[in-house]
């Protein structure tokens, strides 16, 4: 290959064939050469190694970089107090009656 893997990838390339290309050579001849072969670390590699499912093209689709969760975010009622996006009393109290009331059971 003439670029490396992180030129490729920010080059917004077919991504999916260049996990493809980086999986194959990594069963083929090891993680050590597929590194230095496509210029990464071994980590990327072993990374879409462990993700690759033989059958399953969909495996090799990159994951969403999101947190699954957030520990510290504050709830909407907060946020519409504090930023001040309440216009009108119902919006609140909707909030209010989604937040708590209905978590009450």
């Amino acid at each position: 290959m003439h670029s490396t893997y992180f030129e490729l990838y920010r080059m917004r390339t077919d991504r999916h064939w260049l996990h493809q290309k980086l999986v194959t050579s990594a069963r083929a001849r090891g993680v050590k050469a597929a590194a230095r072969e496509f210029g990464c670390s071994r980590n990327t590699v072993r990374k879409w190694l462990r993700r690759f499912q033989p059958g399953k093209p969909s495996a090799l689709v990159e994951h969403s970089r999101r947190p699954k969760r957030s520990p510290n975010q504050i709830s909407r009622v907060c946020h519409a107090l504090c930023w001040g996006s309440l216009f009108d009393v119902s919006i609140f109290l909707w909030l209010l009656y989604d937040e708590y009331v209905k978590s009450w059971g």
